[in-house]
């Protein structure tokens, strides 16, 4: 992170006069390890507040001006101005635009799973970074409670983030590997899973839960096969729940059971 702005602001001129005389930037001072910890610090402050930008919490006083005294307004513009993790010579591939993460991206996810065993119930689900510039990647979606921004699938257990796979518009599935009976939705699940410690020996065994749009009997048999629990909503719609097994009936008796096997070999439950 020291490295990457430095390169990035060289790449760009940082501030020096362009070919035709003119000074198109203000001089860049190279970023130091100390301020890249500082500036990480100051971005996950102003996470864990709510409205304004950036600009506001320089105006406000109290609780934030002594932390704050840390570095000023102008050079925390400069860094991010120049923020860049990978570096810039690198030609990238267009499809996996998450490589401009790299390598800490990876690292995190590393990380996360190292110190941190998931309870037996968990997740997987799709969630959006916001994000409102131009890019390739980003999806737009009005019914979401943010409605714009790059979609990432993860894997979580009450809240924490314990593995998770890019998603892209215009790309699709960049770090994807395809399951040959699958759909891509059920490959990333099943991707997903595979990052979880299962461990007979040491009991260790987990149940998947996810909303309609994951489930499908094929992933659900397959997961079944290999031993690991999947449970989740389907539409009745939907290939994940038999029509035969849907009771169209406007009043349903109470506590009468509706459902039974949907797939041959009786390895999918299905319930109304």
């Amino acid at each position: 992170m020291v490295e990457g702005p430095n390169a990035y602001a060289e790449a760009k001129g940082d501030g020096r006069s362009t070919p035709g005389g003119l000074a198109f930037r203000r001089p860049w001072r190279k970023v130091t390890d100390a301020e890249i910890r500082v500036f990480c610090a100051l971005l996950i402050y102003m996470g864990t507040k709510q409205g304004g930008g950036s600009n506001t919490f320089w105006r406000e006083k109290g609780e934030n001006a002594a932390f704050f005294r840390a570095m000023n307004l102008k050079r925390f513009s400069e860094i991010k101005r120049y923020l860049h993790i990978s570096n810039p010579a690198l030609q990238l591939s267009r499809a996996k635009w998450f490589q401009k993460l790299e390598p800490i991206i990876s690292m995190v996810e590393s990380r996360s799973q190292q110190y941190y065993r998931p309870a037996t119930n968990v997740t997987v689900d799709e969630i959006m970074i916001r994000f409102g510039g131009r890019s390739h990647h980003t999806y737009r979606m009005p019914r979401k409670p943010i409605t714009e921004g790059y979609k990432v699938f993860t894997l979580c257990d009450i809240g924490y983030t314990y593995s998770w796979i890019f998603a892209s518009q215009s790309s699709s599935f960049s770090g994807l590997i395809l399951q040959e009976d699958l759909t891509p939705t059920g490959s990333t699940v099943f991707q997903l899973d595979t990052s979880l410690p299962y461990s007979s020996s040491l009991g260790l065994h987990f149940n998947i839960y996810m909303n309609n749009y994951f489930p499908s009997q094929a992933l659900l048999v397959k997961l079944r096969q290999l031993g690991k629990g999947a449970c989740g909503t389907a539409r009745v719609n939907a290939s994940a729940f038999p029509l035969d097994l849907h009771d169209s009936r406007k009043n349903i008796p109470w506590n009468e059971v509706s459902g039974g096997p949907a797939d041959m070999e009786g390895k999918v439950l299905a319930l109304q």
